[in-house]
């Protein structure tokens, strides 16, 4: 066999073994380039995990508008209910990072907006988590931002992440409205 038929069948090979890779899951919203090479939540922390909550929605299973007995029953975390319009959960990693999500409802029990807080041990460990939910979420969603805040619109809201507090006190800030 000559050098030209070895490489054309090697080229070709290549091809059909690049063409066959599972073809992504195509996001609403998201451009082809951002479904590409999405990385799957379980490819990213416990902890960054616990906060997302699942894949699909914006943070945590949760969409704008459920009803407060529709978020209870989502929600895995230990509860407070603060009034009757507030209801707040709590949760950390086992290290000394903790979230606390607030979920605030309308007179009708109806979700209208949900605050989390991130309240991290380290600065860096605060860093490289907001890196990494700048990641997810661009490669679900056409993101707006900078370095310390993103944020991005979809049909039924809008999502704000920004990362803050005082070195001491390092924080992320998600507002889900």
């Amino acid at each position: 066999m000559n050098m030209k038929a070895i490489v054309g069948a090697v080229l070709v090979f290549i091809m059909i073994g690049c063409t066959s890779v599972d073809q992504p899951m195509v996001h609403e919203g998201a451009s082809s380039e951002q479904t590409l090479f999405r990385k799957p939540l379980k490819d990213y922390s416990p902890f960054l995990q616990k906060i997302i909550g699942k894949e699909g929605s914006p943070f945590r299973g949760i969409t704008m508008g459920m009803k407060m007995s529709e978020v209870r029953a989502v929600e895995e975390a230990h509860h407070e209910e603060t009034d009757s319009l507030t209801v707040r959960y709590d949760f950390e990693d086992g290290i000394a990072n903790n979230v606390e999500v607030e979920y605030l409802f309308s007179q009708d029990s109806v979700l209208e907006s949900m605050d989390l807080t991130v309240f991290c041990a380290r600065s860096n460990f605060r860093d490289s988590l907001f890196a990494d939910l700048k990641n997810y979420i661009s490669q679900r969603e056409k993101i707006v931002g900078n370095d310390s805040l993103f944020n991005w619109k979809f049909e039924g809201g809008r999502v704000e992440v920004k990362k803050g507090g005082i070195p001491e006190f390092p924080e992320i800030t998600i507002l889900y409205r």
